[in-house]
């Protein structure tokens, strides 16, 4: 079993505390259970530490083919396992 990590997104930027505390528990807790926390927070990133744009869809929430690509790239290692 594995936790996903809540996604930054421009639309919801304004509740990043939230999203980064939630986070925070998140990977606490698994780890706790000895569950996998998967972080896909950080990859979707930019050197400024805001949401990459690029990744969205006019709605800003929402991902396009470009955001589900860093997802399969940064879960596909554990899917392998």
């Amino acid at each position: 079993i594995y936790f996903i990590a809540a996604k930054p997104s421009v639309a919801r930027w304004r509740k990043k505390k939230s999203y980064l505390r939630f986070n925070l528990l998140l990977a606490r807790f698994a780890e706790r259970k000895d569950i996998g926390f998967i972080d896909v927070w950080n990859p979707m990133l930019n050197e400024e530490g805001e949401p990459i744009k690029e990744l969205f869809i006019d709605d800003k929430l929402h991902m396009n083919e470009k955001g589900y690509s860093i997802w399969k790239d940064v879960i596909q290692p554990y899917l392998e396992e």
